[in-house]
């Protein structure tokens, strides 16, 4: 068994327990959601109550791939000899400098997201927007990093990063009068997130339309008012106010449906 799956199944037996133990340490109610995923905090732009439950069910592994890097990159870069007992892991990689880890992803081929680790099924407009990714999306190099946004720690993997922007590369079925309504808002907060974490100034947003055949570019500074206009929005909802009501069309092939509160109001 090699240190990747170890380590992450050694994560996976203990997480629950040590994410009741985190929030305990940052006084939040276990109820609280503390570690959020930068896609899922960017849906706050397709729906707010679908941003928010999508963020509860996921909190648990956005936690688990928080430990995991924090970890992985403790071994890769030395700070730590071995996996540490499950009651130490929450305190490795509290020294780790986002620059030391970017420069060990760009000197080392090694992949530290084995593919069978990952548990997401890919069918329907997942696989079509993987498939597109491959065949028209720039190539860059990436990694995973979290940010302390407000009292969230929000986590992310770009679809890449250079010395100046960060990239983010989506496929939609609509035109460009849709992207610009619906996809736009959603992407481009991703992306600032994006740029929040990883220290970068612009970012790079590109749109594949199955519709139009054509790729549509935005470059752009990275919105720090847009992050803040995300957080506000989001964290009201978790405090219980409900949110803005999506286009009804959203909501018919929409999982959360019958947890919705607004489908209740």
């Amino acid at each position: 068994m090699d240190v990747f799956r170890e380590v992450a199944n050694r994560i996976k037996k203990v997480s629950e327990k040590l994410l009741k133990e985190e929030k305990e340490r940052r006084n939040l109610k276990e109820e609280e959601i503390l570690f959020l995923g930068v896609s899922n905090f960017a849906q706050f732009w397709w729906c707010g109550e679908k941003s928010y439950l999508k963020s509860l069910d996921d909190e648990k592994v956005t936690f688990e791939c928080y430990l995991y890097d924090r970890v992985i990159y403790s071994l890769l870069l030395g700070k730590i000899k071995e996996i540490p007992e499950d009651e130490k892991l929450l305190d490795i990689g509290k020294d780790l400098k986002i620059e030391e880890v970017e420069e060990l992803i760009r000197k080392t081929k090694v992949k530290f997201y084995p593919e069978d680790l990952e548990e997401t099924i890919l069918e329907g407009p997942l696989l079509t927007g993987k498939i597109m990714e491959k065949l028209h999306a720039e190539k860059y190099p990436t990694f995973r990093w979290f940010s302390q946004i407000g009292k969230y720690v929000i986590i992310g993997m770009p679809d890449g990063i250079t010395s100046k922007f960060v990239y983010e590369f989506k496929t939609t079925s609509g035109d460009l009068k849709f992207i610009e309504k619906f996809v736009k808002p959603v992407a481009f907060t991703q992306a600032d997130t994006y740029g929040e974490i990883f220290k970068r100034n612009w970012k790079k947003v590109q749109f594949y339309s199955l519709k139009d055949k054509k790729i549509y570019t935005y470059f752009d500074k990275v919105s720090k008012e847009r992050i803040l206009q995300t957080y506000e929005g989001f964290k009201r909802i978790e405090e219980g106010k409900l949110p803005i009501p999506p286009a009804p069309w959203k909501c018919r092939k929409c999982e959360y449906i019958n947890r919705c509160r607004l489908k209740k109001s």
